[in-house]
């Protein structure tokens, strides 16, 4: 955090802070306490020598140029700790009504078969590619996938900020998503501070996490050089099979119109940016290399405007919820408070809600 912006909501001088930093001067106790809140970290931690080695609680598959990602921010972390906190919840909740484990998850554990996971992958989200060309843009696509995958028993959680604290926003920089694995209760988080288009790949890939049993924390996805782990470059090359077929592809590619000319028509036939149609276009030697990599960079200047204009919030209150916490376990918690199973404060405290706000998102969800 800059600081300026630290100084102005202490309300102190911007050089007494670097003072601090420096070891010049010390805070109060109420400054110290204050300084803690506004970081987000726990007050104990300034009597430490150093920060505390904090592992992420699943894998972290991020990687920056093919090295190891950066310490995650509390931001991250938070995030984490909110989505397994849910899924702990739900786990039991469905486990205490005698659910049925989810059959997709790890359905192709250790296997390879690109093909295969993307057939299925396809089949259980019911959004064939004809069909799915037929949907009016991004948001539209998204949507029905979305709903496809809670449909096959994966909860789907989209989100541009930490729970439900509108000033804590995720930086897409730092990770687009993260799937978490569970036998009965299966997460996929899908950073919404990206755009639409980057949102929909997010989303596959995290899936393909899902279908071959491996949790992680990611920034994967064809806009970047490509990961260099194998988990990872297969769950990218599964997300372009399930959202740019290789075969549809090269049908419909017309070879005397260049990547330029086939570009617009194909990224409204596949709903996904013109980076994933082009990489796809390149790793089938559609194009040149170095002709993707010339587009590639073009196009990462363009992002920020995007990703600016697809942030999540406002609109409906109660629709925000059930998108950020997935529709299917907001609406198994919310039956069970409103049947006396759940505690209301309990059910809000995880939705990141007032209790009194339960009964009309009920209503808004139909549940009796």
């Amino acid at each position: 955090m800059p600081v300026d912006s630290v100084a102005s909501k202490l309300k102190v001088p911007a050089a007494r802070i670097e003072d601090w930093e420096a070891g010049r001067q010390r805070p109060t106790f109420r400054q110290a306490r204050d300084l803690a809140g506004l970081l987000h970290v726990p007050f104990g931690y300034f009597y430490l020598a150093a920060p505390p080695e904090e592992p992420l609680p699943v894998v972290d598959l991020r990687t920056l140029a093919g090295a190891a990602p950066a310490r995650p921010s509390t931001a991250l972390r938070d995030a984490l700790s909110d989505a397994v906190g849910k899924q702990e919840w739900y786990r039991d909740l469905l486990e205490d009504h005698g659910a049925e484990p989810v059959s997709v998850v790890g359905k192709f554990a250790g296997s390879g078969d690109v093909e295969a996971i993307a057939a299925s992958i396809t089949a259980s989200l019911g959004v064939a590619l004809e069909r799915r060309a037929a949907l009016r843009g991004w948001e539209e696509c998204l949507s029905a996938l979305m709903a496809g995958a809670e449909a096959a028993g994966v909860t789907v959680m989209r989100s541009s900020v930490v729970g439900a604290n509108t000033h804590r926003h995720l930086d897409v920089e730092e990770f687009r998503g993260f799937a978490l694995c569970d036998r009965f209760a299966p997460i996929v988080f899908i950073n919404g501070a990206d755009a639409k288009a980057a949102q929909l790949f997010t989303l596959v890939h995290e899936l393909a996490h899902i279908w071959i049993g491996v949790s992680g924390v990611v920034d994967a996805d064809l806009q970047t050089a490509g990961a260099d782990r194998a988990t990872e470059r297969l769950c990218d090359t599964v997300a372009a099979e399930v959202l740019v077929p290789k075969a549809d592809l090269a049908s419909q590619w017309q070879p005397a119109q260049g990547l330029a000319g086939n570009l617009d028509r194909l990224v409204r036939r596949y709903k996904v940016s013109g980076i994933v149609v082009a990489r796809r276009a390149a790793d089938l030697g559609l194009i040149p290399r170095d002709e993707f990599a010339a587009f590639l960079a073009a196009e990462k200047q363009r992002w920020q405007a995007i990703r600016d204009q697809s942030k999540d919030g406002g609109g409906n209150f109660y629709a925000t919820v059930a998108v950020r916490n997935g529709r299917h376990l907001t609406t198994a918690l919310v039956r069970a408070a409103v049947g006396g199973e759940l505690l209301l404060r309990d059910v809000g405290a995880l939705l990141g809600i007032r209790p009194d706000a339960i009964t009309r998102l009920a209503h808004e969800l139909g549940v009796g």
